[in-house]
């Protein structure tokens, strides 16, 4: 299964874990403690990348935040109000059996505000030392951040949907903007 571009992103999740749902009674998911010693690596590599893409962008939002917070202080400036998000694409290794040749072989889309990191600092939910597992998702000691947790929870995702990721590609969007009051 793979990412619909017809359907949004609420709804591809909705599809995820209803196939989930259905795997799940038909004894078709493999427990996290099932995991080889292989496939347990490959996705605590998966956490740690995930883990440096939220630092990066952390650091990133709070610096853009930090900015943008200022241009509001300023009278003469046109800016009254900004947004800052993340888009993850998680696309196909080519070696997957859905791969396509002429396909975005998008396994999911996440899209994730980052809200005034300014405003919140490191306790933010954001924050790069932030755990954020989910009880039987990991074995003692390991610590997974939230792109990850998000995956195989509200995504929907199975740990072998996980392992057939290949590449991801990540968009920071700082949105600007300005609301314009034309009185009575």
């Amino acid at each position: 299964m793979k990412y619909d571009m017809k359907l949004s992103t609420p709804q591809n999740r909705r599809r995820f874990r209803e196939e989930l749902h259905r795997r799940t009674e038909a004894m078709d998911v493999i427990p996290y403690d099932g995991l080889s010693p292989e496939q347990h690596e490959k996705l605590m590599r998966l956490n740690a990348t995930l883990r440096d893409v939220e630092a990066r962008f952390h650091a990133a939002g709070l610096q853009a935040s930090t900015s943008l917070e200022h241009r509001i202080a300023d009278p003469t400036d046109w800016l009254t109000d900004y947004e800052l998000e993340i888009e993850v694409d998680y696309f196909l290794r080519e070696d997957d059996l859905d791969y396509e040749e002429n396909d975005d072989n998008i396994l999911m889309i996440q899209e994730e505000y980052l809200g005034k990191l300014a405003r919140r600092g490191r306790a933010h939910k954001w924050s790069p030392d932030r755990d954020c597992r989910e009880p039987g998702s990991s074995f003692e000691g390991e610590r997974d951040c939230r792109l990850y947790r998000d995956l195989y929870g509200p995504c929907g995702l199975t740990w072998t949907d996980l392992l057939r990721i290949g590449t991801i590609w990540v968009d920071f969007k700082v949105i600007e903007q300005q609301c314009i009051e034309l009185g009575p």
